[in-house]
């Protein structure tokens, strides 16, 4: 599936790296009194999942952002220590959804965690606005491979010949794609992209 080379390898951020949907359920249940939990979380819209509108969830994620948890995410189980191992022998591209009024913040907590291991790509960032897609984003910047845990993400980048790997989350096991590989964690990366190596 991967070339054997130096690989340009894009990476999301939200619950592919930290854990995002389940600690702001936490926050929106504590807000709301609610008892959502990530794992209903059949979705991959916060607005169907809690049934509002798009601003009403742009709303509740500009609060969130200024909520403590926020800028103490979990990280995603052996992440980092991925990433450390990842960025010895290939490039790493961070391309997050977010958008870029959240630059400021993000840039902080993944400087934090992640150090220099890569620069991160804001999905909508002026710098390349007429990119629609993680697909085009990857596209223009040459990737090789994308992790991510949208299935959606990675359709785009699948039709446009882009390998990937799926992360298994509640909100994309439904579908299974051919040309889009799922993995239950970043151990079993890290072994598919050595496997190839070698």
């Amino acid at each position: 599936m991967i070339p054997k080379k130096i690989l340009k390898i894009g990476i999301d951020l939200d619950d592919t790296l930290w854990d995002f949907q389940s600690v702001f359920l936490n926050f929106y249940n504590e807000k709301f009194k609610t008892k959502h939990n990530s794992k209903d979380f059949s979705f991959y819209s916060l607005e169907k999942f809690l049934n509002l509108s798009k601003e009403e969830v742009t709303l509740l994620l500009n609060e969130f952002e200024k909520h403590s948890s926020f800028m103490n995410l979990p990280l995603v189980n052996g992440s980092k220590k991925a990433i450390e191992k990842l960025k010895e022998n290939h490039k790493l591209f961070f391309i997050t959804a977010r958008p870029p009024k959240r630059k400021s913040s993000t840039k902080e907590f993944f400087s934090t965690h992640f150090g220099n291991a890569g620069k991160l790509y804001f999905l909508g960032d002026s710098s390349f606005p007429q990119l629609k897609n993680k697909g085009e984003v990857c596209k223009y910047l040459g990737i090789d491979l994308m992790i991510d845990d949208s299935l959606e993400n990675l359709k785009s980048c699948l039709s446009l010949g882009i390998p990937s790997f799926l992360i298994d989350r509640p909100w994309n096991n439904f579908e299974e794609i051919e040309g889009i590989k799922r993995v239950k964690n970043w151990e079993e990366i890290l072994n598919l992209i050595n496997k190839n190596e070698n």
